[in-house]
């Protein structure tokens, strides 16, 4: 009644486009790595991130500014699973 499940293409793709971006994620230097999974994966707040880490809060937010650039330069590769439009992290 209304479900609708992914044909086998999609879920192709969709598992290639989790795959992409937990790669994209794991080329990340560990400080990056860790503030933005703790921000974008766990949903913490930058000031807990900061308490978390123990460095100042700037210092979480550029960590996580830049992941989100470089997560997000790695996928724009991958024009046929990530339309330029889609590309945005956070």
């Amino acid at each position: 009644l209304g479900i609708v499940t992914p044909d086998p293409q999609e879920r192709a793709e969709a598992g290639e486009r989790n795959r992409l971006v937990r790669e994209s994620i794991e080329a990340l230097d560990h400080d990056m790595r860790i503030a933005i999974v703790l921000r974008d994966v766990n949903g913490m707040a930058y000031d807990e991130i900061a308490g978390v880490l123990r460095v100042p809060l700037g210092t979480v937010k550029s960590r996580i500014a830049r992941a989100r650039a470089q997560v997000q330069e790695r996928l724009q590769q991958h024009p046929e699973f990530f339309p330029r439009e889609d590309v945005h992290a956070g």
